[in-house]
């Protein structure tokens, strides 16, 4: 089964929709259920997670451009589609309600950001980051917020196999100005050196990546390099690792920057990986110059990127040590890459719900299959979870 979030090409309505696993003699492939009209008008789904019979999906309903709309997390019986309970997190437009992921125990994680208290949660100003823990009926369990002077920012959300969350973000030293909308443009420079949770940087930005275990507690901080990086992709493979990504202006961890991507002013941009440990040491630092996705072996360890730049797209596998195996040209941006059961490679690029290409690779880089299906949605996808099976 196949679960995406999108946009309506015909409204703003985001609708939630589950595609039969499938494929029809005519290579397309139809909806077993659509869920449509979330809410009011500009809604917006950020992320879902998938686990057993429950999709859980984060919404920010009545959300326009340049606003957050209301904070809510909802969810769905997977094989009907039929919503089961939704709980929200704070108030319209002071709350975002961000990533989403199943713990090996059913229970939920889910982040965002806030401009608020919450609860006995105090916001400290800019924009505070925080983490929920609740239970697979919506019932919370505990709402820890990670108030700072500093302007945080979510990109992505991991969970290992002991339930430990991995937040990853950016970190930045510039304020919200009180009264004047939540836009960038109304942001002001703070100035003066950065330490916060034992990590500290100069530049204006940093990606960050914090640690926090099942009940709630801060087990460590991490920023990237040292000035002027951001946003981030995560893979938590097993126990073992986490594998991060997220752009930079200059390099990380000692290793130089590569011919990447102009930034539109003429500023080279690459992104880079990072393999941490559990305890939160960098184990080693690989740059390259665009990553879309991230995924990994969780038995052999091997770790597979969804690259591009302007000459075209590809998908790199890498040794456990982050070592490059081989690349592969692939004909557009990948949005997932997903390991099955039998240990092969599936590609899969959505940057639109009206078609879905789909390869599938053996370990050594072999192509099994090169599948190219047509929908019957419009609009673009925000996010999208696959069963291995």
């Amino acid at each position: 089964q196949l679960l995406i979030s999108y946009r309506d090409g015909q409204g703003y309505q985001e609708e939630l929709a589950a595609l039969s696993a499938a494929i029809n003699n005519d290579e397309t492939i139809t909806y077993q259920w659509v869920v449509e009209e979330l809410g009011p008008d500009n809604d917006t789904v950020r992320d879902i997670s998938v686990q057993g019979d429950q999709v859980v999906a984060t919404l920010g309903l009545g959300a326009a451009d340049g606003q957050w709309g209301s904070p809510i997390l909802r969810s769905y019986n997977a094989e009907t589609g039929i919503p089961e309970w939704e709980i929200s997190i704070g108030t319209e437009d002071q709350t975002l309600i961000s990533g989403v992921s199943h713990s090996p125990d059913g229970s939920i994680f889910v982040t965002g950001l806030t401009r608020e208290s919450i609860g006995d949660q105090a916001y400290a100003g800019a924009s505070d980051a925080w983490i929920a823990k609740v239970q697979r009926n919506g019932e919370q369990i505990w709402f820890r917020n990670f108030s700072n002077e500093l302007e945080d920012g979510l990109s992505s959300l991991s969970v290992d196999s002991d339930g430990n969350a991995y937040m990853s973000g950016t970190l930045s030293r510039y304020g919200y100005l009180s009264g004047t909308g939540f836009y960038y443009s109304d942001y002001a420079y703070l100035g003066g050196n950065v330490t916060y949770e034992g990590a500290s940087f100069t530049g204006n930005w940093m990606s960050a990546t914090r640690k926090v275990n099942p009940e709630g507690d801060i087990l460590w901080t991490k920023v990237d390099g040292s000035f002027n990086s951001g946003g981030g992709l995560s893979f938590m493979d097993g126990n073992t690792r986490l594998l991060k990504s997220a752009y930079t202006f200059a390099p990380v961890n000692g290793q130089s920057m590569v011919p990447g991507r102009d930034n539109g002013s003429g500023a080279n941009v690459n992104d880079y990986l990072i393999s941490y440990t559990p305890s939160g040491d960098v184990e080693w630092t690989r740059m390259r110059p665009g990553i879309s996705a991230i995924t990994a072996n969780k038995s052999t360890h091997e770790i597979f990127l969804a690259l591009y730049d302007s000459s075209g797209q590809e998908i790199e596998k890498l040794s456990p040590s982050g070592e490059s195996l081989w690349k592969k040209s692939i004909a557009s941006r990948a949005s997932k890459i997903i390991i099955d059961n039998s240990g092969n490679i599936n590609i899969f690029s959505m940057e639109s719900v009206t078609s879905i290409s789909h390869l599938v690779w053996d370990s050594q880089g072999d192509l099994l299959l090169d599948e190219f299906y047509e929908t019957n949605g419009e609009g673009s996808a925000s996010d999208i979870e696959i069963d291995p099976n």
